[in-house]
């Protein structure tokens, strides 16, 4: 109870203090999705992202230096993960975010036929770890926020897997799916629902539905001209 009440107190005095002026600038730049959130939607993830970016430890990797820019883009798409989800969970279990420039590689070892372990580099682009830091390249965050790779986004991607890891009340759906990790499996759904939503609803509409509801927004209507994007 006491760590909740410091959480809202926390928040609070994060809040009261209004966004730079140049945030909405980088959001309405970088992150394609948020311009077709209903008004109500779009000003709560003004309200998300300045918690998001003061409650994450930020670090520059392989002699990046961050910059406003690089954590708005990036807490404007973890959000958009939650904007339809109660705002008291916003990804607690991520304490650190580290950002390289473009792909790196993380290191990992394997046994040869001859039981030798061998050390070797493996390039990735990201990587999310449960109570652990995710890991972004900027270079792919922005391009999939600015929708220049349409289907692929990794910042969903690669928060989604934690979205799902958390909230196991969804794990049924895709285990029933047959899906060999099924936290991955979630995370590539949820990016053809953003990326691909009139796609995903024609071809799959129970999944979609599941994900609509669950995110508590309609990517499809989106291009349907229902919704009235700003």
């Amino acid at each position: 109870m006491v760590f909740h009440w410091l959480k809202h107190r926390r928040r609070e005095k994060i809040l009261a203090t209004p966004n730079p002026d140049n945030w909405d600038q980088i959001i309405r730049d970088n992150v394609h999705h948020v311009r077709h959130l209903m008004p109500h939607q779009q000003e709560k993830l003004r309200r998300l992202v300045p918690i998001f970016v003061a409650e994450k430890n930020w670090e520059g990797c392989g002699g990046l230096i961050l910059t406003e820019e690089i954590k708005v883009t990036i807490a404007a798409q973890a959000c958009l993960l939650v904007v339809g989800i109660d705002e008291d969970w916003l990804f607690e279990h991520v304490l650190s975010i580290l950002v390289y420039a473009t792909g790196y590689v993380a290191p990992a070892s394997h046994a040869s036929e001859t039981g030798m372990v061998i050390d070797a580099g493996q390039p990735r682009l990201g990587e999310a770890w449960w109570q652990g830091p995710v890991i972004l390249s900027w270079a792919d965050a922005l391009a999939g926020g600015r929708m220049e790779s349409p289907g692929s986004n990794l910042v969903l991607h690669e928060f989604d897997q934690l979205v799902e890891d958390c909230r196991s009340g969804h794990r049924g759906i895709i285990d029933c799916c047959g899906a060999k990790n099924p936290a991955e499996f979630f995370a590539v759904l949820t990016e053809k629902f953003f990326e691909h939503p009139v796609a995903l609803r024609h071809a799959h509409e129970e999944a979609y539905g599941i994900l609509r509801d669950f995110y508590g927004l309609d990517p499809a209507e989106w291009h349907s001209g229902s919704s009235v994007p700003k």
